[in-house]
């Protein structure tokens, strides 16, 4: 008999999200579907190292969306809408934060999303007016102060990952980025050099990148082969060494695009192992989440063992920085999500669950 994993709180159930949340990870290419989308929370850091948090608490109904920044202590924003399932949020320099979520407005699902003024939501907006069902929200403040978001329109063959600019008075047409988006996985977006919002997802045999070109209004395409699915990505400044995180049965291991032989050439270019398994606690590793800082240094979280845990390459190993990160007694730690800030601060949020609740906790690591 296996051995139930141990947590802070003791045993804990061993889960595997795409089997248990089958019809999220892997719907019908043939029929449009309503699901329940549990709770999922995004952490963002702003110019000063504060983290700002979104989260949406599911029940039998949607939630409403709230966000909450740090300064020197949690202040909470008011909710722009009352009902929302998914979110996602970033932060500009100076912490102004913008949203995209997926309202419950009835059939189907509608994209909105809103930034933050100072003292008022602005730019509240349906994305998606029309009858296509949306999903898996995302935004980008970018270096203009204008915000772009990003969502996926429909389902199967037909379904297309969109976005639409917010120029700081208005929300521009909706551009489409790549077709048969539910064939995507680990979508992400963040802000590339320059102030350009981009895109990362990986699609059959292929990790792409989007970046939105502020100057010329257009997407900008970058490739690389993959040969196995990731669990999680991330694309440096550069485009030139992007990230793989990526579970190796019970192991947790990373990979970067990196030259193989001098001259570097691209007939030499290919993904090299970073290290060893990251794995801590004897455990099997799982939901890891994956950033980069601003020099392109990965950083990495995970489950294990019903606890969070970090890590960060150092050039030539990879760094535990502290112990496990949840910290609340008699909880099991899950869906851990990590952000670094400009100056490199990282923090990470997760869901902590006991008996009789779920609390969503933020930890920043200090050097």
């Amino acid at each position: 008999m296996a051995k139930p994993l141990l947590g802070p709180g003791g045993p804990v159930e061993k889960l595997d999200y795409k089997k248990k949340y089958n019809e999220l990870y892997n719907p019908s290419s043939k029929e449009v579907s309503i699901v329940t989308v549990p709770a999922f929370n995004f952490l963002m850091m702003d110019g000063t190292g504060d983290p700002t948090v979104a989260s949406v608490v599911v029940g039998a109904s949607a939630g409403p969306v709230s966000v909450r920044q740090w300064q020197a202590g949690w202040t909470s924003l008011p909710a722009p809408q009352a009902a929302g399932t998914t979110v996602a949020v970033d932060v500009d320099p100076q912490g102004l934060p913008a949203l995209a979520w997926v309202r419950e407005t009835g059939t189907p699902l509608h994209a909105w999303a809103a930034t933050w003024g100072g003292s008022a939501w602005v730019g509240l907006v349906d994305l998606t007016p029309s009858a296509t069902p949306a999903s898996r929200p995302l935004v980008c403040r970018d270096g203009a102060g204008g915000a772009v978001a990003a969502w996926v329109e429909g389902s199967g063959a037909t379904s297309r990952l969109v976005a639409r600019r917010w120029n700081g008075v208005a929300w521009g047409a909706a551009s489409a980025v790549a077709t048969n988006a539910t064939a995507i996985s680990n979508l992400s977006m963040s802000l590339a050099p320059g102030g350009n919002p981009r895109l990362v997802w990986e699609q059959g045999t292929s990790l792409l990148a989007r970046t939105w070109l502020l100057a010329s209004e257009t997407w900008s395409a970058r490739t690389w082969p993959i040969a196995r699915v990731s669990s999680a990505v991330a694309v440096d400044p550069a485009e030139e060494h992007p990230v793989r995180a990526w579970l190796d049965g019970a192991s947790l291991r990373v990979e970067r695009w990196a030259c193989l032989a001098s001259p570097c050439t691209a007939d030499v270019r290919n993904w090299r192992a970073l290290g060893g398994a990251l794995n801590v606690a004897g455990q099997a590793a799982a939901t890891p989440a994956l950033a980069l800082d601003p020099d392109g240094v990965p950083v990495v979280a995970w489950v294990e063992g019903g606890a969070v845990y970090v890590k960060r390459w150092n050039g030539t190993a990879w760094e535990q920085l502290g112990g496990n990160v949840d910290g609340i007694a008699g909880t099991t730690a899950s869906a851990p999500r990590i952000a670094v800030g400009p100056s490199g601060v990282v923090a990470v949020s997760l869901q902590a669950t006991s008996a009789t609740s779920v609390t969503l906790a933020v930890r920043r690591y200090n050097r």
